[in-house]
């Protein structure tokens, strides 16, 4: 086998949607092994980099050795190779592709560009056009990119997208030649930065099709590198199976958003806030057992929360991504929850995309059984004020000793029967899951989800005597919470 056929794995199949345990695909995302290895860079190392986007004018010498987007080098090929220009572009389509690029990689701090760096500026570069075969490949590569030993990014790394595939991989992201041509690059440049194969979001076993590290085809659009733990893996979970092709070369789970976080830095994203509005009732109706919302965003919406009277009820999931993407904008609906009192009621819905970015509904006012008359109707804590039941608006801070959600910022208020504190939700392993100036760590509840709470003491609370899980995934409610000392709010 050709060393440059080391890690190869199936990406996308011609007819569209495909599954696991039926992959016929006949385009291939390719990835190879640097023959050598990195030295390991510190987070933030490539802060302000640049990634070049070259279109191959006039075609591209691909010279063989060591990576060096400087001098077009490349350890794929073996001798020197030519890479034609495409001249397929319809007008405005190139620019359109760089622009994609541009908005996927905007949360991080790197430039997209596609006029050469000036000389002495470190950078990545991907080369535009041509075949596999110019390059010496076999037929149906659609890109191909290096991985170093150990998933260390390549601050000078060099890949490859193949135009030739161009209208295949539009097919797979829903009939866009952009958005294809924007996968292959999103996927083959972030390998050189240390990036695996996506295959399954953790939390809910969704297909990562909307991720552009994804060799899945059952969701198109346009893709970003979402801020979600996924199961790595080509055509399956790795290591699931047997493939050798499809082992688990970068760990066996993965945040692009995280991973390029730590690579580059934050950055701004040029996508907007989520669009909302309340769709049901309207406003001056009787509030009903549902409430609906529209909403929509180019990333699409990861979820979306419903407030009455300024206090969060209930959250949703933002609508699965179809051929197109998700639909944009999307219906979601909430129930109503029963223990409402009889009250007026300002509706007011939150939807956010995957990196938090929050869009906000603007106000309709609906009825319950009339305006509330006095406290003596209302919720525990609750006053009733302008015919409203309602809560103060919540002070609590993480750390801060709690006996109810609605006091928390949070709004979340867990502990044990004697004694709480209001915590926040975050992702295990992410960047800045939990505040940085409190002794907080980000503790597992459910796969891929959990809370910030007080690291255990040094001298540890559960002995291992006592319990040799003491910390134990999925089960962090009041019964294992109340294992743990609980302290007030403190500063590292």
């Amino acid at each position: 086998m050709n060393r440059w056929l080391t890690l190869a794995v199936a990406a996308c199949t011609v007819m569209g949607v495909r599954t696991a345990s039926a992959d016929k695909s006949q385009v291939k995302l390719m990835t190879h092994m640097l023959p050598y290895e990195l030295p390991p860079l510190a987070a933030g190392a490539l802060a302000g980099g640049t990634i070049y986007l070259n279109r191959c004018v006039g075609g591209c010498t691909v010279r063989p050795g060591m990576d060096n987007a400087a001098t077009d080098t490349s350890s794929i090929v073996n001798a020197q190779k030519t890479l034609p220009e495409y001249t397929g572009f319809t007008t405005g389509e190139w620019e359109n592709v760089v622009q994609c690029v541009k908005e996927v990689y905007s949360p991080f701090n790197v430039k997209v560009v596609d006029v050469r760096p000036a000389a002495g500026i470190i950078h990545e570069e991907i080369m535009v056009g041509g075949s596999p075969d110019d390059l010496g490949l076999p037929a149906g590569v659609g890109g191909i990119a290096s991985i170093a030993p150990g998933c260390s990014p390549n601050a000078q790394g060099v890949s490859f997208a193949f135009t030739s595939s161009i209208n295949v991989f539009a097919a797979e992201a829903g009939g866009s030649r952009v958005n294809g041509l924007c996968w292959i690059i999103a996927q083959e440049t972030a390998h050189n930065f240390g990036l695996d194969h996506e295959y399954e979001f953790v939390e809910d076993g969704r297909s990562a099709c909307n991720d552009p590290m994804t060799y899945r085809a059952d969701c198109g659009g346009q893709k970003f590198y979402r801020n979600k733990i996924a199961k790595v893996g080509s055509t399956a979970i790795c290591g699931t199976d047997g493939n050798p092709a499809n082992a688990c070369f970068c760990g066996g789970n993965q945040n692009s958003h995280g991973k390029l976080l730590d690579v580059f830095g934050a950055g701004t994203s040029l996508i907007p806030a989520p669009t909302v509005s309340v769709a049901f009732p309207a406003a001056g109706a009787a509030l009903g057992a549902t409430v609906q919302a529209m909403s929509g965003s180019k990333r699409g919406v990861e979820r979306l929360e419903l407030y009455l009277n300024g206090w969060k009820w209930a959250t949703s999931k933002g609508a699965v991504f179809g051929a197109q993407g998700q639909p944009n904008p999307s219906l979601s609906q909430f129930a109503v929850p029963s223990e409402l009192p009889n009250s007026t009621y300002d509706i007011v819905i939150k939807a956010y995309d995957d990196l938090g970015v929050v869009g906000t509904s603007p106000m309709v006012t609906v009825n319950k059984g009339g305006a509330c008359a006095s406290a003596d109707t209302c919720l525990a804590g609750q006053k009733c004020e302008n015919g409203r039941c309602f809560w103060d608006p919540a002070v609590g801070e993480i750390g801060d000793a709690c006996t109810y959600g609605q006091y928390c910022l949070s709004g979340i208020c867990q502990g044990s029967a004697t004694e709480k504190i209001c915590t926040q939700d975050c992702i295990p392993g992410g960047t800045d899951a939990c505040p940085a100036d409190m002794n907080l760590t980000c503790t597992e509840t459910t796969p891929g989800k959990g809370v910030c709470f007080f690291k255990p003491d040094d001298s540890g609370c559960c002995s291992v005597g006592e319990r040799s899980n003491a910390w134990l995934p999925g089960a962090f409610g009041t019964a294992l919470f109340g294992l743990f000392v609980l302290r007030r709010r403190r500063r590292a």
